[in-house]
């Protein structure tokens, strides 16, 4: 628990991973936090493709947050299994950490996939883009489905076979990946994911 309140800090109210519009001019234009060079300043990798180093605080704001959707369950007999199944991947992918640990006291699996092929300890290292990102919250459920799973190299279903530091590691969310990394996860991989990614402060952590 320590490890993951040291990987929380921070002097800024956003944090790496984070999915923000940035003001220019009067117009919003969607990116995504780089790192966090300053208290007052962040770099930030635009949807277009462009990237800047210093965008100052009072030019950003957090995106729009839009809340995953649980696809039903077919079959009557795997209904109630694939309802919570569900359940625990929307709450991992929310860090929605008192709903992970309802689900986990009821003996819901953290490694079995869902229909789009992810488990939820993919999903909670590998947020939609309009999810909170690299939080103290976020940790601490990463921390938590991270134990639970057994297997911190459990690859998803996806034809990319990502392992859950990787999933980190190529959203910049640099506290889940240092997470990982004291759990015991391999980092063998990781910084080519960061890299490809332009994940910059993964990279230079």
């Amino acid at each position: 628990q320590r490890l993951v309140y040291e990987a929380a800090r921070s002097t800024s109210d956003l944090r790496c991973g984070d999915h923000v519009e940035v003001e220019w001019e009067g117009t919003w234009y969607q990116g995504c936090i780089s790192d966090v060079p300053t208290s007052e300043t962040y770099a930030v990798v635009y949807e277009t493709g462009d990237f800047e180093v210093a965008v100052p605080r009072s030019a950003v704001r957090l995106g729009p947050k839009k809340p995953r959707q649980p696809k039903k369950a077919t079959g009557k007999a795997s209904k109630n299994k694939r309802a919570n199944l569900e359940r625990l991947c929307n709450a991992a992918n929310e860090s929605d950490l008192e709903t992970i640990m309802e689900l986990l006291r009821e003996g819901v699996s953290t490694t079995e996939e869902d229909e789009l092929g992810y488990a939820a300890v993919h999903w909670v290292c590998g947020p939609d883009h309009d999810q909170p990102g690299d939080t103290i919250t976020r940790r601490a459920c990463v921390a938590l489905v991270g134990r639970a799973s057994g297997s911190l190299e459990l690859k998803d279903g996806s034809a990319l076979k990502m392992r859950p530091i990787f999933h980190s590691a190529s959203l910049n969310l640099v506290g889940c990946v240092k997470t990982l990394a004291h759990l015991g996860a391999s980092l063998s991989g990781a910084l080519h994911w960061a890299v490809g990614h332009r994940a910059h402060a993964c990279v230079r952590e």
